[in-house]
C-alpha cells in the first residue's frame, strides 16, 4: 500500500493550469498566515476601539476577540490548505479516504503547517525589532484630579 501511495504523489502530471492556481493558493496562505497574526489581532483591537470608550471593556473586548477572530481566520485558512490538496493530490486524497478501515490512517499536511510557524516567527522577531528599536514611551496616565 504504501508504494501505491507514494506513486500517487506525484506532481509532475499537473497541468499549468493546476500549477497556477496551487501557487496562488500558496500566496493567498502565506498572506493569510502573516495577517493572521498581524492584521487580524490589529484590525480587533481598532474594531475594539471604535465599539466603545471605555479602558476596560476595550481590554475584555480584546481579550476575548482576538482569540475568537484567529479562530474564525485560521479557519479560512484551513479550508484554503485543502482546497491546494485537492489541486495538487487529487489522486492520493482518493486513495486514502477509500483506504480500509483496518489501516492506520495516514495524515497528509499541505504547505499551511510550515506557513502558519514561518509567519509567526516573523511576527515574533518583527514586533521584538518593533519594540525594542522603534517603540516610543507610552504617554503617562491621566490622573482623575
Amino acid at each position: 500500500m504504501m508504494e501505491s501511495v507514494d506513486a500517487l504523489d506525484t506532481r509532475a502530471d499537473l497541468s499549468v493550469v493546476d500549477r497556477i492556481v496551487a501557487g496562488f493558493l500558496w500566496i493567498l496562505m502565506a498572506f493569510g498566515s502573516v495577517a493572521m497574526w498581524v492584521g487580524v489581532p490589529a484590525g480587533w483591537l481598532y474594531v475594539a476601539g471604535q465599539i466603545t470608550s471605555d479602558q476596560t471593556q476595550h481590554i475584555m473586548l480584546s481579550v476575548l476577540g482576538v482569540p475568537l477572530a484567529i479562530i474564525v481566520w485560521a479557519r479560512g485558512l484551513f479550508w484554503l490548505n485543502r482546497l491546494h490538496m485537492r489541486v495538487t493530490m487529487p489522486r492520493l486524497l482518493r486513495e486514502i479516504e477509500e483506504a480500509d478501515e483496518d489501516e492506520e490512517p495516514r495524515v497528509i499536511r499541505g504547505p499551511l503547517e510550515p506557513l502558519i510557524v514561518g509567519s509567526l516567527v516573523v511576527a515574533i522577531v518583527a514586533m521584538a525589532v518593533w519594540f525594542f528599536f522603534f517603540a516610543k514611551a507610552p504617554p503617562p496616565m491621566l490622573s482623575g484630579t
